[in-house]
């Protein structure tokens, strides 16, 4: 039986997988994990095929149970490692795509966390996205760095959209 923090991550990546299928995007995942767990990329159709262009969104994947809402913001204490890797990507002026973070928040136990029936399967609860402008900064030693994520980040489908519009008209995406 897998753990369930390898079950964890399946359900995150099957959640950006359906929410960046259904918005159209090509949704990818890096066989390495170097900070970066995959991508959201355009397709585009030119010359009646449909081809990848040249936009593109990176992303690094989180989920856990350990989360709170509070004033309208999701609270997570993030490592500071991963932290400081998505500061340290906005800050290099070598790397040109952007990086996320998703937050899969998870209610408190594993049963909760995924039902079917006949009609339906439901995963809960749902991702958040976060990004980090000039304002962040890298953090040293400490363990982790607690992030509050605004809930009107949703990760949804009109979200990847309205992130990638963003991207292609070179707008920052706070």
């Amino acid at each position: 039986m897998i753990t369930d923090e390898h079950c964890k991550e399946k359900l995150n990546r099957s959640f950006v997988l359906a929410i960046g299928s259904i918005a159209g995007l090509n949704v990818g995942f890096y066989q390495d994990d170097y900070g970066i767990d995959g991508y959201f990329k355009e397709v585009k159709e030119r010359h009646g095929r449909r081809c990848m262009s040249g936009a593109h969104l990176d992303y690094q994947l989180k989920a856990t149970e350990n989360w709170k809402l509070k004033n309208d913001c999701i609270v997570y204490n993030l490592e500071a490692k991963t932290y400081n890797d998505i500061v340290d990507t906005y800050n290099d002026p070598y790397d040109h795509c952007p990086l996320i973070l998703i937050l899969l928040c998870l209610p408190n136990g594993k049963k909760s966390w995924l039902t079917t029936n006949p009609d339906s399967l439901i995963m809960k609860n749902c991702c958040y996205w976060f990004y980090v402008d000039e304002s962040y900064k890298h953090k040293d030693n400490k363990s982790s760095v607690t992030i509050k994520i605004p809930s009107s980040n949703l990760l949804n489908p009109e979200s990847i959209i309205w992130l990638m519009d963003k991207i292609n008209s070179n707008k920052p995406l706070n």
